[in-house]
């Protein structure tokens, strides 16, 4: 890649170095021909070396920091990625030869090279030599008009002009100075005339300063407001007049009249801060207003002012959304007088702890007013010693809604305990989403659980549909659900449960609770079981008399009819009366067993 930065800056007029972004050697990678001519370096000589070692320092007091400040320049386009520019810096190089000077100062561009990646490879660095402007030659330092440098020039007055003038030539180089212009510059005459403008100007009006410059030895006169630096590093703001001297038709230099107007812009900085404070103040307590007037006027809270013995002496407007009575009606009364007579006493006992505590907060009471009965709680503060107030301020609630559903609450609860005392049922509370579930065995005996217990101990034939039928009633959103399943009581016995819940539902549609009871009946269950069992018992008796039974009583009745026939001789009958002795003897066999399993029967039942 340095190939390619190379050949990009090779035929550029602007003096480029390569530096490798090796931080902190930044060793150099190459130099094009306006470089090199600039600092009279050989490639070779200078290719592969840190660039302090390149370009080594005259050893003085500030070298140190101008090194520092070049050095920054390279780090900030290495960490940041961005350009950054260094205006009038000296940085001396070696002397050619001996007896030449080398004192230089340089503005430098220092810009970072990234790779495909984004990353820092190359820093490529642009001095240009400003010694010039800076360390004008004395030679130049005059006028081209003989005039200009007469002493004669200068009116009497010059030194003792209230405000800065100075002239310059078309280099910017001062050729004369009055008192003031040296004072505002910190500077004694004699070094100043060595000088030009640049040195003074504030780097970041440099470029503005500069073109105002270059405009008015043009023939244009230029006024604008600038920040300098006198030469012992103080700051000021100022404002240039620039005015072209004109001689035949040529501007030949360029009075300067100056301003310090560093107090004037302090002080409208001042004011403009003070203002900003005072709108900001202004606006604080604007909006604190509007929040009193909202907490006072639309609040739901009743304010009031009243003095040691109660009297009122303020109420808020709120009265009438929260009292229903215009808050006028209350000044001049007795607070106490207004409290239902069977809290009254409690309340006076409250207020009388204000002696001792600064805040106390009343518990709830009873307010009359039109005849009807309000729940309120109040706030009270001692705020007598406050002037703004001048008393004891009371913020008081209406909670007669809260209190009304803690009453029901209340109500409900007991109810619940007496069904509780009354049930043998179990009732549950199960959250669907937390899956805790509240069981209650009796008032007094409550338990927590979580639904896989209660899953745990379900029969697990059992198991699977009755988990199916749930999920089912809450796909299809029914509210209501039973079902019979077996459950293993702490003795490790399965009883049969009737088990019925109410499931509940939120606004989108979610199951989130379900209630419901339990119900042992195992008892039912083996009655039932009983029953089923008599009645296949029973069914056998019955098959008994329909079918054996039927067999010899058959038999007896057909002896019956031969014997009443006429025509039956009695050999005949004897035999029929055997026949029908042994049949009546089979009869009653089959009797006395039927009796037999009928008596077991009862006994079980």
């Amino acid at each position: 890649m340095i190939e390619n930065v190379l050949s990009f800056i090779k035929a550029s007029p602007t003096p480029s170095l390569i530096l490798n972004a090796n931080a902190p050697d930044f060793t150099i990678a190459g130099a094009n021909e306006a470089f090199l001519n600039l600092t009279n370096s050989k490639r070779h000589h200078i290719i592969g070396k840190r660039i302090f070692d390149a370009f080594p320092q005259k050893a003085d007091d500030s070298s140190s920091k101008r090194r520092k400040i070049l050095y920054n320049s390279l780090v900030h386009a290495f960490l940041v990625k961005k350009a950054h520019k260094i205006t009038l810096l000296r940085y001396d190089l070696p002397a050619k030869h001996v007896g030449d000077g080398d004192t230089r100062f340089w503005n430098f561009d220092t810009y970072p090279i990234l790779d495909d990646d984004g990353q820092v490879e190359f820093i490529v660095q642009n001095p240009v030599d400003v010694t010039q402007m800076v360390m004008p030659d004395k030679a130049n330092i005059t006028f081209d008009n003989k005039l200009l440098v007469d002493k004669n020039f200068q009116h009497p007055l010059f030194n003792e002009y209230p405000d800065a003038i100075s002239t310059l030539d078309l280099k910017g180089n001062f050729v004369s100075a009055n008192k003031v212009w040296v004072d505002l510059l910190e500077c004694k005459l004699e070094e100043l005339l060595k000088l030009s403008f640049v040195p003074f100007i504030a780097p970041e009006n440099f470029d503005e300063v500069f073109r105002c410059f270059q405009k008015a030895i043009k023939g244009e006169m230029q006024q604008f407001d600038t920040r300098i630096i006198t030469a012992k590093g103080n700051s000021r703001i100022i404002q240039i007049t620039n005015l072209p001297i004109i001689i035949n038709n040529e501007v030949i230099g360029i009075y300067i009249v100056a301003k310090d107007i560093t107090l004037k812009i302090e002080t409208e900085q001042e004011l403009k801060s003070q203002r900003e404070k005072l709108d900001n103040i202004h606006e604080a307590l604007v909006a604190s207003e509007q929040r009193f007037r909202s907490l006072i006027q639309e609040g739901s809270d009743l304010i009031a002012i009243v003095d040691a013995d109660g009297t009122y002496k303020y109420v808020s407007p709120t009265s009438k959304a929260v009292l229903g009575i215009e808050a006028d009606y209350f000044i001049g009364k007795i607070a106490f007088d207004f409290i239902y007579e069977d809290d009254k006493q409690r309340i006076i006992d409250e207020f009388a702890r204000l002696t001792a505590e600064r805040r106390i907060k009343i518990s709830p009471f009873r307010f009359k007013i039109n005849n009807r009965l309000i729940w309120v709680e109040a706030i009270i503060t001692d705020m007598t010693d406050d002037p703004a107030v001048g008393g004891i301020v009371a913020n008081s609630r209406d909670i007669t809604q809260r209190v009304e559903n803690e009453l029901r609450l209340k109500e409900n609860m007991e109810r619940f305990d007496i069904v509780l005392k009354a049930t043998s049922d179990t009732i549950w509370d199960w959250d669907l989403v937390t899956n805790k579930v509240i069981r209650s065995r009796g008032s007094n005996k409550r338990e927590l659980f979580t639904n896989d217990w209660w899953i745990s101990l379900v029969h697990p034939e059992d198991k699977e549909r009755v988990l199916k039928k749930i999920q089912l009633y809450i796909k299809n959103k029914k509210s209501r659900w039973q079902d019979e399943y077996r459950f293993r009581d702490v003795n490790g016995n399965y009883k049969f449960i009737f088990d019925r819940g109410f499931l509940i539902y939120n606004k989108e549609g979610r199951a989130i609770r379900m209630l419901g009871a339990m119900q042992d009946v195992t008892e039912r269950e083996n009655y039932i079981k009983k029953i089923k069992d008599q009645n296949i018992k029973f069914r056998e008796i019955a098959w008994i008399q329909s079918h054996v039974v039927r067999g010899p009583l058959c038999r007896i009745m057909g002896v019956a009819n031969l014997l009443s026939n006429p025509d039956c001789d009695e050999t005949t009958k004897r035999e029929l009366l055997e026949y029908l002795n042994q049949s009546t003897a089979e009869l009653d066999e089959i009797i006395r067993d039927i009796i037999k399993k009928a008596e077991i029967l009862y006994e079980k039942g």
